[in-house]
Order: C-alpha cells, then sequence, then structure tokens
C-alpha cells in the first residue's frame, strides 16, 4: 500500500513539474510582444487574414460543436465559413462565434449571411498560480480569437 501512494506522489510530482517546464518552454520560445507594440504599431491578423477588428461579410455553415472540444467551447456557436466580403474561401475556416447583444440571434441552423468582426482575449489561469490557489479545471493561460456578429442578414 505505501509503495503504490508513494509511486502516485512521485508520478503527481513528476506530471506538475512536467507541466510547469512546458509552460515556461512555450513562454520562452514563443514570439514576445509588448503591449506598447500593439498599441501604436500593431494589428494582430485573425483566422480570416484579416485584422482584428475589420468589419466584414462573411456567409457560412453553422456547425455542431465539435465532438472533442476544449473546455469553455460550449459559449460559442461554430460557423464554418466558405466567403468573406463576396470572396470564396479556397479552404473553408471554422470559426468561434459570439453575437454583441444587440444583434438579431434566432434559432440558428444551416447557412447564414452575417456582418461582424474577429477579435479575441486571454482567458484561462497561469499554471502558477495554482502555486496559491487550489487547482482549477482550465485550459491553462491562452489566447482564444472568435468573430462577433453584429447583424445577421437575410
Amino acid at each position: 500500500m505505501k509503495i503504490k501512494l508513494i509511486t502516485a506522489a512521485v508520478l503527481v510530482a513528476t506530471l506538475f513539474l512536467a507541466s510547469k517546464m512546458m509552460s515556461q518552454n512555450q513562454i520562452t520560445n514563443a514570439a514576445k510582444v509588448t503591449v506598447e507594440t500593439l498599441q501604436t504599431q500593431g494589428a494582430v491578423l485573425g483566422r480570416l487574414s484579416m485584422p482584428f477588428g475589420t468589419v466584414v461579410k462573411v456567409e457560412g455553415n453553422i456547425e455542431s460543436l465539435p465532438a472533442v472540444h476544449a473546455k469553455g467551447a460550449e459559449e460559442f456557436e461554430w460557423l464554418r465559413v466558405d466567403s468573406v466580403n463576396g470572396v470564396v474561401k479556397k479552404t473553408p475556416i471554422l470559426l468561434a462565434v459570439q453575437w454583441l447583444g444587440l444583434a438579431e440571434k434566432s434559432t440558428l441552423r444551416g447557412r447564414i449571411s452575417v456582418i461582424g468582426y474577429e477579435t479575441g482575449r486571454f482567458e484561462g489561469i497561469p499554471s502558477d498560480a495554482f502555486s496559491y490557489i487550489p487547482v482549477a479545471g482550465t485550459e491553462g493561460f491562452h489566447f482564444e480569437s472568435y468573430f462577433l456578429v453584429i447583424k445577421r442578414l437575410p
């Protein structure tokens, strides 16, 4: 019994250290962009290959939540975009979609045409935070992009 407990404790400690090392390696290997750079020089390009905040007309099909999905994905609808501003995409792009409070949201099924823009935000909890608070189910600290619908077209 003691051997099983010790083995389990060693396994948990190894996994914890590995996850900390992975998150630190991801930060070390990631491109670093300062807030000042974004505010003064930059534009973040989204999945539609346009700067965040560019208002566009997109067309596509509403899809069900993928069977295997990230925690928190339930808050989004999913739109497979096949046309942007009337230009057909060679490869459709699956986007998470949220609706601005004023947008006319109804039961969504099938093909839709909407006006909106791509944006994003940081979500999750950094792994180092769990040194100070109880561990919670989370994907970890990450950036998430989505398409914000401002108007549904007929």
